[in-house]
């Protein structure tokens, strides 16, 4: 390390003088401040012109020689927690996690759970916006399709806002399912819709893709149905906060029986966004298309040896059974979600 220009300054000055080296572009942002109780000293880019010092006279610095640590950027969740768990654990934490507004989930191995609270601190640190961090304790799983979650650091606080293409959602993860993981599939499937289709959300969740839906396509209705009465009620909420009252309608029960009820025949396309139970409600969707036929986007989870050939196939045979025909039908990976388990989609025209 060798020495650099500084300026000393009087601490309570410390913010208005980092501010006015900002603005003249003095400030060295790869070396650590020093502090001491009554004043601070900044290292700079060069030594300062006499134009210069006289725009910092109001702060009134001294010039000053020193020599600084390196700033360490923390730059990531393992970043940030070098050196407090062991070197071996580190490959452990997670690269990536949920982010929904204010609140982080995160899934951890066994091994971590005597570090869990370190880890939430750390995703503070590293995520300023965050105010509630939780676990995830066991798999989505249920008719309402619910993790379960406990809360690592943070206020506890779990209800949120959430932001995607321009929509805004009021969530509970804890309460309702939502995965940020899903952003552009929903844009993609959004972009899909016709001005004058009548849609059918089958599990809505709390409307991500009703709602966007009915923002992009201004001739269109959607017909958002949802067995959790949690859901049901934030999907109210966030139908009227992003103003689709008149193209979006929300319906809570049990989509086979509304189906069958009330919605037999009336629509051109139908999302079938339940992985794990999409299989179950294929006769659902075969019923609630017009007679003419329509488009089907089928979500399932196969594993890697199935992506070639199996989910088509299968696909096209499920269909037939129920009197109707595959006209057209393409699959694409939405994500890996284990490894070489994949959550997959059906783009199918049905007739």
């Amino acid at each position: 390390m060798s020495e650099k220009n500084a300026l000393k300054v009087d601490k309570r000055k410390s913010n208005e003088l980092i501010k006015l080296l900002r603005n003249l572009k003095l400030l060295d942002e790869d070396l650590k401040i020093k502090r001491t109780d009554d004043f601070i000293i900044v290292p700079l880019l060069r030594k300062p012109t006499a134009e210069e010092l006289e725009k910092l006279n109001p702060v009134k610095p001294t010039l000053h020689v020193d020599i600084f640590a390196p700033r360490v950027r923390i730059s990531s969740v393992k970043d940030a927690l070098k050196g407090l768990i062991p070197d071996e654990m580190l490959n452990l934490v997670p690269s990536s996690m949920d982010l929904i507004g204010e609140v982080a989930i995160i899934q951890v191995q066994d091994e971590l759970k005597p570090f869990l609270k370190m880890i939430g601190e750390a995703v503070l640190k590293i995520y300023p916006r965050i105010k509630t961090v939780l676990v995830k304790r066991c798999l989505i799983s249920g008719v309402f399709r619910v993790g379960g979650y406990e809360v690592v650091v943070g206020s506890g606080e779990t209800e949120t806002v959430y932001k995607e293409h321009g929509c805004r959602y009021l969530v509970d993860p804890v309460k309702v399912y939502v995965s940020p993981r899903l952003g552009y599939e929903r844009l993609r499937v959004a972009s899909m819709v016709k001005p004058g289709e009548t849609v059918l959300d089958m599990f809505t969740g709390v409307g991500c893709y009703a709602i966007l839906i009915a923002k992009k396509v201004k001739e269109c209705k959607v017909y958002a149905v949802d067995l959790n009465p949690n859901a049901v009620k934030y999907l109210k909420h966030n139908i009227e906060e992003n103003r689709v009252q008149s193209r979006v309608v929300p319906i809570e029960g049990d989509v086979a029986e509304i189906v069958e009820s009330s919605l037999r025949g009336m629509f051109d396309r139908v999302i079938m966004d339940n992985p794990s139970h999409a299989k179950m409600f294929l006769r659902t969707a075969c019923d609630a298309l017009k007679r003419t036929g329509g488009v089907v986007h089928y979500y399932e989870f196969r594993p890697e040896s199935d992506l070639k050939n199996k989910v088509l196939e299968e696909f096209h045979g499920n269909v037939e059974m129920l009197r109707r025909s595959v006209k057209s039908a393409k699959m694409r990976v939405v994500r890996e979600v284990a490894p070489r388990i994949y959550h997959v989609v059906v783009d199918a025209t049905i007739q």
